[in-house]
């Protein structure tokens, strides 16, 4: 199985969405940087050994388009958006094919941003084309030789828990038992994904 890096929290614009978390968990999030290739923008809160946070909205100094920045265009109020696996580049053609199973193409793209000193962060992202599974089809992420952000992030919760919901669950758990995804999955409306965190502040759940 492999583990999760991170969870993406979307929304359109980056200020009001740090300070909804600021509000409701006491967190504080750190700088984070600039992408683009997608035109957004993001800032970041630790988890220590937990997976961290991205709280990413749109840039709007750039005019870079795509699917992502759309994406979280059209999001009415800020939504856990994405969870990001941590893999190797090594097994993203086995990940690839997997999710070319079930009808799912996706694209290996190398990323780049830029970090508060100016230095240039390089990694690869494997992003799922746009499909029904929505918030329960995972990026996955190879940092290559770039510093994981959660190794300078001052570590401000714990994940409790992670579950995910679907109309279909079986067929979510297929997918991901081949993409070594670990996650609950019971029976919901809709594609959902809710995490558990405990903070200084308490115990919340997002989003």
């Amino acid at each position: 199985m492999q583990t999760i890096d991170h969870f993406m929290f979307g929304a359109k614009q980056l200020p009001p969405l740090v300070e909804a978390f600021a509000l409701k968990t006491g967190m504080v999030a750190e700088t984070g940087g600039k992408h683009r290739l997608f035109g957004t923008h993001n800032q970041l809160i630790g988890g220590g050994s937990s997976p961290y946070l991205e709280l990413i909205a749109i840039d709007e100094s750039s005019d870079a388009k795509s699917v992502l920045r759309h994406e979280l265009q059209a999001l009415e109020q800020p939504t856990l958006h994405r969870f990001i696996m941590r893999s190797s580049l090594a097994n993203f053609d086995a990940l690839t094919a997997a999710y070319a199973a079930v009808g799912i193409e996706s694209d290996v793209v190398p990323l780049s941003r830029e970090n508060q000193s100016g230095e240039m962060l390089h990694w690869h992202l494997l992003i799922p084309r746009p499909n029904a599974l929505g918030v329960l089809a995972p990026y996955f992420i190879d940092w290559g030789d770039a510093q994981h952000p959660s190794e300078r992030l001052a570590e401000q919760f714990s994940l409790v828990a992670c579950q995910a919901g679907h109309p279909e669950p079986a067929v979510v758990q297929r997918l991901w038992e081949a993409l070594g995804v670990n996650i609950p999955v019971s029976h919901a409306q809709q594609p959902e994904l809710n995490i558990t965190i405990q903070s200084a502040k308490g115990v919340f759940q997002l989003p």
